[in-house]
């Protein structure tokens, strides 16, 4: 069974093969929004945005 580390690479393998990289990359940046909101919550920290 894959680690989702692996999955993860797998995946953006797979899209770079077919041209939908771009995809990862608005994917990625939702991911960092996300855990930025995720660490806020986390920490008690007040969000500045």
């Amino acid at each position: 069974m894959e680690s989702w580390k692996q999955e993860l690479d797998h995946k953006y393998e797979e899209l770079m093969d077919t041209g939908n990289i771009h995809v990862i990359d608005e994917a990625n940046e939702v991911i960092l929004i996300a855990i930025e909101k995720l660490n806020t919550i986390a920490t008690g920290e007040e969000d500045e945005d």
